[in-house]
């Protein structure tokens, strides 16, 4: 019947009312034979019901006639019928009379029986949808027992896209899923933490010790254990880096890229311990990884996570993209100089540039080898490496000297006064032009003989116009610094100063800095970790077991 779909709002509705109705008196066919207008044939039933309670004199709309056997006294079972006679008058006679009374009543039970089971019906509908905002809002509220917030399920995002951060980050809590763990594996400090951390929990130098062959029978102190591993055989983090005199030294990473997977192995296995987790498998992780990482290690990461961590998501995200997630941004360019290598990596909408990425194969590390042989040109050089256990222990005192001296003067004429620097020993040596020197060495890669690599300023304007030319004036006002390499003073503003001498006076050029450069890649990942598309985004167990780890490269973008 049409007559019902004015009154089904949804298809719960009508197949409740379907159910429940089976007991209804049908109502009775009409045959319409009206030679007169279409208006006639579409006679309502409510105009039927309407005419009924008219006078006596009042008749049934045009031209219908009730067929034999279509009504049914339900109390007794007797029947009734009745023809239209050929004259109007015969039509007021009291056994037709009769049965048009009880076609008018049959017709308006059956409408109040609908419109009863109808209203119940979107009663209910309307009760269960109120339930439904009410769990939505309870579930809003702060979680006591994961003190993470539920964002709304109905909330579209697209992949890559922060559009949907708010100052207060929400956390979708995934059923049986503890929260996520972020790890940026970059090439001098490991950090690792929890989503809900605002710092990391576990920061440590990314290295292995092994005890060198004169020093491998009992010679290692007992009280110097920290970060130890089996049989005292091998060290990890800041254990290794206090024994480093003793120690023969690996870098799982370097220059970004992951060059041993067994000690990348073994290091994850001491930051599962850091974090005092007995294994990642319940989990997701997040892990940082370079702009330029090859398909073959990206592959081989993602094997080891599943196959060794048994973790049921992950995702691997550059690290120069999360970098500015954690600058609350998703377009700009991000200058990110670590300890191992430098990238210039073009952001648009969340995903990052492949074609204009730029990289310096010279970062942190190579600064403090260029400080050392700044210093081995003094005469005080001698009393660093023979009072502190040669080389290998003198890198660290300079890597420390580099960190807390080093500045980056506004033009390579400047010169400064002396300034004197305590070594552990109690003793102390004085430090002049060299504070200089050494960080201008990122602006001038050739101080060392490196005539082939452009500078930090070239690189960053060769960027920009590796880009779109719509998109380089966005870039060139938005540069954002990462890296504990961009920490000198003074390399904000210069950099600023002669990017824009470099480019057209149209482009304004304007770069960003923070205090904490040197976490950023790691805050920008637990921003991320916290959406609640980041499981959906995440390659799952499942998507592993079916696809491998050649889906990697579609997951991860």
């Amino acid at each position: 019947m049409e007559r019902h779909e004015e009154y089904s709002t949804s298809p719960a509705a009508t197949a409740s009312i379907m159910t429940e109705s089976k007991d209804i008196v049908p109502l009775p066919s009409t045959t319409c034979e009206s030679p007169s207008t279409k208006e006639t044939e579409e006679t309502s039933l409510s105009e039927l019901i309407q005419a009924s309670t008219d006078n006596e004199e009042a008749s049934i709309p045009n031209a219908c006639k009730l067929n034999e056997n279509d009504m049914t006294r339900s109390h007794d079972s007797t029947t009734t019928t009745t023809s239209r006679p050929q004259d109007s008058e015969s039509w007021n006679t009291a056994e037709p009379r009769q049965s048009k009374e009880l076609a008018v009543s049959t017709h308006s039970s059956t409408i109040n029986d609908l419109n009863k089971k109808v209203s119940s019906s979107l009663k209910d509908d309307h009760e269960a949808t109120l339930q439904q905002h009410m769990e939505f809002e309870r579930a809003q509220e702060l979680d006591e027992d994961h003190h993470y917030r539920v964002s709304n399920p109905t909330h579209n995002t697209h992949k890559g896209s922060l559009n949907c951060i708010q100052p207060t980050f929400v956390y979708e809590v995934v059923q049986g899923l503890s929260p996520t763990i972020v790890i940026d594996n970059g090439s001098g400090v490991l950090k690792a933490g929890f989503v809900d951390e605002e710092y990391p929990s576990a920061v440590f130098n990314n290295m292995i010790g092994r005890l060198k062959e004169y020093h491998a029978k009992g010679m290692i102190p007992s009280t110097t254990s920290a970060g130890n591993h089996v049989g005292q055989q091998l060290y990890f983090g800041d254990g290794a880096q206090a024994l480093r005199s003793l120690l023969s030294l690996s870098y799982p990473v370097e220059k970004g890229i992951v060059k041993n997977f067994e000690d990348c192995e073994m290091m994850l296995q001491y930051t599962q311990d850091c974090l005092g987790l007995e294994s990642f498998s319940e989990h997701p992780v997040l892990m940082t990884e370079s702009p330029d990482n090859p398909k073959a290690k990206r592959e081989r990461q993602t094997q080891m996570m599943f196959e060794t961590f048994d973790v049921p998501y992950l995702y691997m995200a550059k690290s120069a993209v999360l970098a500015l997630f954690a600058y609350g941004s998703v377009t700009g360019m991000c200058l990110d100089s670590g300890d191992g290598v430098t990238h210039v990596v073009p952001i648009y909408e969340g995903y990052s540039l492949p074609h204009a990425v730029n990289r310096l194969n010279l970062a942190g590390k190579d600064l403090t080898h260029y400080m050392m042989q700044l210093l081995n040109e003094r005469e005080f050089s001698s009393q660093l490496f023979t009072t502190h256990g040669g080389t290998t222990a003198a890198f660290e005192i300079v890597r420390c000297l580099k960190e807390e001296l080093c500045e980056v003067s506004e033009s390579t004429s400047s010169t400064s006064p002396t300034v004197n620097y305590e070594l552990p020993d109690g003793s102390s040596i004085s430090v002049g032009n060299e504070r200089f020197k050494c960080p201008e060495l990122l602006f001038n890669p050739s101080l060392t003989g490196n005539h082939d690599s452009l500078g930090i300023v070239e690189l960053c304007k060769k960027t920009i116009y590796d880009t779109d030319i719509d998109l380089r004036k966005t870039l060139a006002h938005n540069i954002f610094l990462a890296g504990g390499s961009t920490k000198f003073k003074g390399l904000q503003a210069r950099l600023q100063n002669d990017l824009q001498e470099a480019l057209p006076y149209s482009q304004k050029v304007r770069v960003k800095n923070s205090t904490d450069s040197q976490h950023l890649a790691w805050i920008g990942g637990s921003i991320l970790g916290k959406m609640s598309r980041f499981t959906y985004d995440a390659m799952s167990r499942e998507e592993y077991d079916e696809m491998g780890p050649c889906h990697a490269h579609i997951k991860f973008m």
